[in-house]
């Protein structure tokens, strides 16, 4: 998505996430050469256009030749994200498509300051960039392109995620033409008739979806999802919602409400989200020996059933620029391999009851299971037994498995390692076995004195 902004800003951002990183590096002018694949005189041109625009907020040192950034910050590098998407160009076309699709070709290229050619380069660039979210900006001959989706409501969250990253979750009343804290109140009101569970951000998150399918109706675009009736919501006044923006016809604003109580209804069928649910939740209890108490796995079994009608109606990831949650897991999983591979494990042994991708959905759902249950970081790992046989004998084995505690820091307490001679093997129950011989079994085939990567390959096996 990057590619979308303009060409300065996406090198400026560039040059700047490298040097504010955790790494903290101390980079030459040559390094930042070779990492942004530009001139060594174009990179003196942009440490000096950053400068003028981020001091004192963000200031590039430079010490003996090398540039660094003292402390690193990652609000940082999202807030200077969001200025650089607000002035793209892509960006400022695709909401302005949005919100006034009636507009003239060249009216528009008029109003952007743009040529035909660089109107349609940067439309063909987006058809690039969101074709993986099923949405493409359509040309219609002399007439005002469109953007339009097999599945309407696709075009409808994607816009609504988009707003909420550029804009956040205030002071959205003229981008959204609607009085949002009125909207707010309705939808709560809704929300509490049909005894669905909403915070603030569900809230923010639905008012938008609200106003972009508002306006995506009046636009002559209906949506493609089957309402339910008994998830209807009651008849509402909008009037206070639109009083002093724009027009609005009660029965289109009712089919934009009905969609919002959509996308919190259970569309899958309860009982088969229930059977994968309770068959992932027993494998990782029984299989992986956690100890869950009945509150979390309530909350486990609510949250993982949500998520997979989430992305059952909309299997795309919803953050488009800046995941936060993403951001979150990568690191967290770094120091808990354990947790994220026992839940993968647990929900593809089980997937085939419900068959959606586990990968979508994971890091949302350990997400709000860590935040929500902290109980599951108390889990201490099932001890696994690992045998490592020989050829060469006893203490060979014992060799390599001293090897292998002391490279990777490995607790005793979790993982046991029995060592045997080949020719004494007479039971090979374990759960991971190494050795230098092929046996009939699935075991980690080494060399005598084990390579980098085989070692790495085993500590893939105990922890991934």
């Amino acid at each position: 998505m990057l590619k979308l902004l303009n060409t300065i800003d996406r090198n400026h951002y560039q040059l700047i996430t490298y040097l504010n990183s955790d790494i903290q590096p101390h980079a030459s002018v040559v390094d930042l050469s070779k990492h942004c694949r530009c001139s060594e005189k174009t990179i003196y041109t942009y440490l000096d256009q950053i400068a003028q625009e981020w001091e004192p907020l963000l200031t590039i040192e430079k010490d003996n030749g090398r540039y660094f950034v003292r402390e690193y910050n990652q609000k940082m590098n999202e807030r200077i994200l969001r200025v650089f998407l607000m002035r793209s160009l892509a960006i400022s076309l695709f909401i302005d498509i949005v919100k006034n699709p009636m507009t003239p070709n060249e009216e528009r290229m008029t109003q952007f300051y743009i040529s035909e050619s660089t109107f349609y380069r940067t439309l063909r660039i987006m058809n690039q960039e969101f074709a993986s979210s099923a949405i493409q900006f359509q040309r219609n001959g002399s007439r005002p392109v469109s953007i339009v989706s097999d599945q309407e409501h696709y075009v409808r969250k994607f816009v609504t995620c988009l707003v909420l990253e550029l804009y956040g979750t205030e002071n959205l009343d003229d981008i959204l033409q609607i009085n949002t804290e009125v909207a707010k109140a309705l939808i709560r009101k809704a929300f509490d008739q049909k005894g669905i569970y909403h915070d603030s951000l569900t809230l923010v998150f639905s008012v938008i979806l609200f106003a972009i399918s508002d306006l995506r109706e009046q636009q002559g675009f209906h949506s493609n999802l089957s309402m339910i009736p008994e998830y209807q919501a009651n008849t509402m006044d909008f009037s206070g919602v639109f009083r002093g923006y724009r027009n609005y016809d009660i029965t289109r604003s009712k089919q934009s409400l009905n969609e919002v109580m959509y996308y919190h209804t259970q569309i899958l069928d309860t009982l088969a989200t229930k059977r994968f649910t309770d068959a992932f939740i027993s494998k990782l209890m029984h299989t992986y020996d956690y100890e869950l108490s009945s509150d979390t796995q309530a909350f486990m079994s609510l949250i993982h059933r949500t998520l997979l009608n989430n992305y059952t109606l909309y299997p795309f990831k919803t953050s488009l620029f800046i995941d936060r949650i993403s951001d979150f897991m990568n690191a967290f999983n770094t120091d808990h391999p354990q947790l994220r591979a026992d839940v993968y494990q647990s929900l593809m042994i089980t997937n085939d009851l419900m068959p959606l991708d586990p990968q979508l959905y994971i890091d949302d759902f350990l997400y709000w299971t860590i935040m929500n249950c902290p109980e599951i970081l108390s889990y201490e790992a099932r001890t696994q037994h690992v045998l490592i046989y020989s050829d060469l004998g006893y203490q060979h084995a014992v060799y390599i498995r001293n090897e292998i505690m002391t490279r990777f820091k490995l607790d005793p307490k979790q993982i046991i390692i029995d060592c045997m001679s080949y020719f004494e093997l007479s039971s090979l129950d374990y759960d991971l076995c190494i050795g230098n011989i092929p046996t009939v079994t699935d075991a980690i085939l080494i060399d005598d004195y084990p390579t980098q990567k085989q070692y790495l390959g085993i500590l893939e096996k105990l922890f991934f």
